[in-house]
C-alpha cells in the first residue's frame, strides 16, 4: 500500500497512583475508549501537544515522565493517511475528568489490568501495556 498523507499526533497515558496501584484515564470517542490524543499544532513540540491534547480531552493536567513510544497506522477519510502517533507517560498533577473538552463522550479513570481489557485499539494496548511495565521500575 503506497503512503497517504503524514499526519502526526502525540497523546499520553496520564496515571495517578491509588493505594499501591495505579489508574489511568481512557476517553469515550464514538462509543470506544481511547487513550488522549490528537494533532500536533504548528510550532509545537511532540511534548507540548500530548501535554495540550491530554488536558484538552480529559480535563487532567499531567507533566511528562518518558515518552512511552510511538504507533503508526493508516487510515482512509476520503483519502490515504499515514499517522504516526507519539505517546508520552504523564504523572497526574491537578483537574477533573469532568473538565474534558466536546471531543470526549465520557472520560473515566480506571485501573489499568480494567483499561487495557476495554481499550478499543491493540496498538494502544501495547502503549498502555508498555507504560504500565515503565511505572513497575
Amino acid at each position: 500500500m503506497s503512503e497517504g498523507e503524514r499526519v502526526v499526533s502525540a497523546g499520553g497515558v496520564i496515571y495517578r497512583a491509588v493505594g499501591k496501584e495505579f489508574e489511568v484515564a481512557l476517553i469515550l470517542h464514538d462509543g470506544l475508549w481511547c487513550l488522549p490524543k490528537g494533532l500536533i499544532e504548528e510550532n509545537e513540540t511532540h511534548e507540548t501537544a500530548a501535554l495540550r491534547e491530554v488536558k484538552e480531552e480529559t480535563g487532567l493536567t499531567g507533566e511528562i515522565v518518558e515518552k512511552i513510544g510511538e504507533i503508526n497506522y493508516n487510515f482512509f477519510r476520503k483519502r490515504l493517511y499515514s499517522k504516526t502517533v507519539h505517546f508520552y507517560l504523564l504523572k497526574y498533577v491537578e483537574g477533573s475528568v469532568e473538565a474534558h473538552d466536546a471531543e470526549a463522550d465520557d472520560v473515566k479513570w480506571f485501573s489499568i489490568s480494567k483499561a487495557l481489557q476495554i481499550l478499543a485499539y491493540p496498538n494502544e494496548i501495547k502503549m498502555l501495556a508498555r507504560a504500565r511495565n515503565m511505572l513497575k521500575h
